[in-house]
């Protein structure tokens, strides 16, 4: 599968697979090494909000004590535990007395324990209410609180009742002076809430829980001093409270929100989403570049190449400009297909002289061959009439005509007659012969100039060319002396036409003589070079379709009398000791030979002159080329 992607394709898998290698490794180093940095805090957080909570219930309880120790150090109370009177508790033991100093209960404890006076208020309408804890009457035998009695000692602890927990504090009743022996203990208690204490360590108040322990559970001779959990939105510390005699009772726990990870976890996520956002618009960007800079050249070089070995066009170029290394492999592209196609050039123009070489060896050899038996034949029967006597007939047809001759000499000269009558017929007819065998050899000669003619008329070599390209070839052709002279344009249309099947070869040379021609034609040269405009077109004459090709000068023109001759071969409209007028004439011999023929058209002397030039393509591209046109 990944040996049939492109280059483009498998930049494009493998940036996406490191970026996504990169946010997933991100994701999990922040997942795994930064968020337990977030979860700890959130830990620490916990505690530092237990600790909070204790201090609010050490400052409670230490109110309560200062509460305490204020109303054991007061005279009265000192007096009432010594004669107890109604009238100090309508004065000072009331709803009202109590919520200033922040209690809900009061006891009044002789150094027997036993209670002098207690009571408990509600703290909203100031009723009295019935507390546990003073329902017997007085301590319990194995209440700590008894161990503080006749001693100048104070406790102070949590405490268990039937209406919840309490912050108790046991003080000495002193006479004032804070001397002396205790005339009992002040008692004074709170009850003991999660949401005050919540309130007092500034904590939500739905945060905060007090769970009883019964004495009978498990969890009270097993439950840890503090437990911290996390759950996967919330985390607790729970922390066990313990009465005085040191016995485990609340459980006080603080429940908070895991905000710190949540949002850390969501940073993250953000994080993760905007690196992968970042990363995506990154590849974005790197890959425009790598397709613009790199993947799209690269893949034109390729197609470039592709149809270049499909169509066998070695005129097309890349011509890319830039001082990159495609840039330069392009350019590089481009000389090696310039110089394969002059090498082409070169070699089918060597092979065509070559061929043309080695048809006219072959046909001198043939004709070499039948011309010896002739020349042979001809000398023999050259040889065999000079030995006939001819001359000596004359001689005696001479003497036979004159009457006074002999009769013995006429007869001799008649017998003589005979006799060379003889010989002559004989000659004659050994000259029959030879002239009937030379005559055969004449047909045989004749046999292979037919056939050399008709070899002579095979189909041209075509080669993929665009004729712009072929006229700019034609143009390096001519000499710099007669180059030098013109100035040549190449219509826009005649640039337009793409690769064309051609006989290059031929056509290069009909327009190199062309382009000569009209150099020469330039009367005013060197005051002002001439110009030559060449223009071209795909024409549909009816039948096949043909390449036009005009070649306008503004030269010295032609005379309308020496246009009909103009291409007869040794006809030249100039100078007879530098031209031998066979140019023109080989011309339109070629291009007659090749299906297409040349045509010349001028106004008459000083006005120019036009040559039009026709060339015929094989029928399918034709029909490309005309679409193109």
């Amino acid at each position: 599968m990944w040996q049939k992607l492109n280059i483009r394709n498998r930049v494009l898998v493998a940036a996406a697979l490191a970026f996504v290698v990169l946010g997933v490794a991100q994701y999990a180093v922040q997942r795994h090494m930064l968020l337990p940095h977030f979860e700890a805090l959130e830990r620490d957080q916990a505690r530092a909000t237990m600790d909070r909570l204790h201090q609010s219930l050490a400052r409670e309880l230490e109110v309560v004590s200062l509460s305490a120790r204020d109303w054991g150090n007061w005279i009265e109370a000192y007096n009432y535990v010594l004669a107890p009177n109604d009238e100090f508790l309508r004065a000072n033991v009331n709803s009202k007395s109590l919520q200033d100093i922040h209690v809900d209960a009061i006891a009044i404890v002789d150094l027997r324990g036993n209670f002098v006076w207690a009571g408990a208020f509600d703290r909203v309408s100031g009723a009295p209410v019935r507390v546990g804890l003073f329902a017997s009457g007085a301590l319990a035998p194995a209440d700590p609180l008894r161990r503080t009695l006749g001693t100048s000692s104070q406790a102070s602890g949590v405490a268990m009742t039937d209406r919840g927990p309490m912050l108790v504090a046991i003080s000495p009743i002193l006479n004032g002076t804070g001397t002396g022996q205790p005339a009992g203990a002040m008692l004074l208690a709170r009850f003991l809430s999660a949401q005050e204490l919540a309130e007092a360590a500034k904590v939500a108040p739905d945060s905060v829980t007090l769970k009883p322990i019964a004495a009978d559970s498990p969890a009270a001779a097993h439950e840890a001093t503090e437990t911290l959990s996390q759950a996967a939105r919330t985390t607790r510390v729970a922390e066990r409270l313990v009465d005085l005699a040191g016995r485990p009772v609340l459980v006080l726990a603080t429940t908070l929100p895991r905000t710190i990870s949540e949002n850390a976890l969501t940073t993250i996520l953000v994080a993760s989403a905007l690196l992968v956002a970042l990363a995506g618009a990154a590849l974005a960007v790197f890959l425009t570049y790598l397709n613009g800079a790199v993947f799209r050249p690269l893949a034109e070089i390729t197609n470039h190449a592709a149809e270049i070995g499909a169509s066998d066009d070695l005129g097309k170029r890349l011509a890319r400009q830039g001082d990159d290394e495609l840039a330069d492999l392009a350019r590089t592209f481009d000389r090696m297909v310039e110089r394969l196609a002059r090498t082409r050039s070169d070699l089918i123009d060597k092979s065509f002289s070559a061929g043309i070489a080695e048809m006219a060896s072959g046909a001198l050899h043939n004709l070499g061959n039948a011309l010896t038996p002739l020349a042979v034949r001809v000398t023999g029967l050259e040889e065999t009439l000079r030995r006939a006597p001819a001359e000596d007939m004359e001689l005696v047809a001479a003497e036979l005509s004159v009457p006074s001759t002999d009769p013995a000499r006429q007869a001799d000269l008649n017998e003589f007659v005979r006799l060379a009558g003889l010989e002559l017929a004989r000659v004659v007819s050994g000259a029959r012969a030879d002239a009937e065998a030379a005559s055969r050899q004449l047909q045989g000669i004749q046999r292979i100039l037919t056939d050399q003619v008709r070899k002579s008329r095979a189909g041209a070599v075509l080669e993929p060319v665009s004729p712009a390209i072929l006229v700019r070839q034609s143009q390096e052709l001519v000499a710099d002396s007669v180059r030098q002279r013109l100035d040549v344009s190449i219509a826009p249309e005649l640039e337009a036409l793409g690769s064309l099947r051609l006989p290059a070869t031929m056509l290069r040379q009909v327009f190199q003589n062309l382009i000569v021609n009209a150099a020469e034609a330039c009367p005013h040269y060197p005051a002002r070079r001439g110009r030559l405009t060449i223009s071209g077109a795909v024409r549909d004459d009816g039948e096949r379709q043909m390449l036009v090709c005009h070649f306008a000068d503004d030269g010295a023109g032609i005379d309308p009398v020496a246009l009909p001759r103009l291409f007869e071969r040794q006809f030249s409209t100039k100078s007879k000791d530098t031209n031998s007028g066979i140019g023109l004439h080989w011309c339109a011999n070629a291009l007659l030979a090749a299906g297409g023929g040349i045509t010349a058209t001028s106004a008459g002397a000083g006005q120019g002159a036009c040559f039009e030039v026709t060339v015929p393509l094989p029928s399918a591209q034709a029909t490309t080329a005309a679409r193109a046109a």
